[in-house]
């Protein structure tokens, strides 16, 4: 499964798509990220001021990580793994300290997740697998040349709620 979707991301190891800005306004938004189209609604409360922003990603074996960069400087990632266990139960107790404001949310797709204003944790149980297959991602933002995040739970549950179901689907994973 994860490996028909990322064959193609396994031929070309890193891809950089480019969008440049003016001045120091948020960037223009990457058109993709983690190879998949993104709502520019969605991304751009992420990003901080800058120029240039970028999206670049990489693959080895089950796992897929890709990263957004506003001049030069990592402001976003996503680790995508996939495993064969869930995540353990202490691990949904200790995942809200991870995040500031960090609590359990809602998904537009069946999973479970903890949302912050500083990142996310995502698990989303792939049924058409056997044995099941889990993905689990682990989104942080991070802050740019000491810019403040001023992100808030809400911009990144947006943005989880429109980059994970493009992701079940691009990794051809039956969420339920």
């Amino acid at each position: 499964m994860f490996k028909r979707g990322a064959a193609a991301v396994a031929a070309a190891v890193i891809l950089s798509v480019t969008a440049t800005g003016c001045g120091a306004q948020t960037p223009a938004v990457p058109e993709e990220f983690c190879g998949r189209p993104i709502e520019k609604d969605a991304l751009e409360p992420l990003l901080p001021q800058g120029e240039v922003a970028e999206a670049e990603q990489s693959a080895s074996g089950s796992r897929l990580f890709c990263q957004v960069k506003v001049d030069e400087s990592v402001v976003l990632t996503d680790d995508i793994v996939f495993e064969a266990k869930p995540l353990p139960a202490e691990s949904w107790v200790s995942a809200p300290r991870q995040f500031k404001n960090g609590q359990r949310r809602g998904l537009v797709v069946p999973g479970a997740a903890v949302v912050g204003d500083d990142g996310a944790v995502v698990e989303i149980n792939c049924k058409n697998s056997t044995p099941a297959t889990y993905m689990h991602f682990n989104i942080k933002l991070l802050e740019n040349g000491g810019q403040t995040l001023s992100t808030s739970q809400g911009d990144v549950l947006d943005f989880v709620d429109d980059h994970v179901p493009a992701m079940i689907e691009r990794l051809r994973c039956a969420a339920g």
